[in-house]
């Protein structure tokens, strides 16, 4: 079972649903303001946003969800609110402020990644619209899955994965940037481990 289909499924016996999704060209002044102004249009949203070309890609988004619901299910979490233990897990890193400043988002942030969690219905499709009007932005799911030059030496340095590393655990006709995300799944594992 993919871990798509795992998280609609445990999500779905909460009457929940998620979404990930990424948009381009985004003008954000405050994003503690973002956020507010999305919760109090949206009631039972829980809303994370990224500097999408921090992340790795959608499986990455997947699995920060699945391991902090996993952490705030078992009783493990570092963090008592399920968007921090998301972007703590994002980011592979314990401590929130280290966390956002990894992979949050700046008014400096071009692309945005986020992640919706709430009821089934109208109310994800609501939040979605309500970030794209409010950050001037443009869908841009493609961004979230850039294997560009650019964006894998971002990640590699925000991660703490040297080339040699990469080279390392290389095995095979496998791609920088499957190995690299491999490698960030794996960091974000050893935060379980650490716990």
């Amino acid at each position: 079972m993919s871990v798509d289909n795992y998280l609609r499924k445990q999500l779905g016996r909460q009457g929940k649903a998620y979404v990930i999704g990424c948009l381009a060209e985004v003008r954000v002044a405050d994003v503690d303001a973002l956020l507010k102004s999305v919760k109090m249009r949206v009631k039972g949203v829980e809303v994370q946003l990224f500097d999408a070309d921090r992340i790795a890609g959608r499986r990455h988004l997947e699995f920060a969800v699945l391991n902090a619901l996993s952490a705030l299910n078992q009783g493990y979490n570092i963090s008592r609110s399920l968007p921090v233990e998301i972007m703590l897990y994002t980011s592979a890193q314990r401590q929130i402020q280290r966390a956002i400043e990894l992979v949050g988002v700046t008014p400096e942030t071009q692309n945005i990644a986020f992640i919706l969690i709430g009821d089934i219905g109208q109310s994800l499709q609501q939040a979605q619209s309500i970030l794209r009007e409010a950050t001037q932005g443009i869908t841009g799911d493609g961004i979230l899955e850039s294997r560009s030059e650019d964006k894998l030496r971002e990640l590699m340095e925000a991660y703490n994965i040297s080339r040699l590393e990469l080279e390392t655990e290389r095995l095979g006709e496998v791609t920088d940037a499957d190995l690299l995300t491999s490698l960030i799944l794996e960091k974000m594992a050893l935060l379980v481990a650490r716990s």
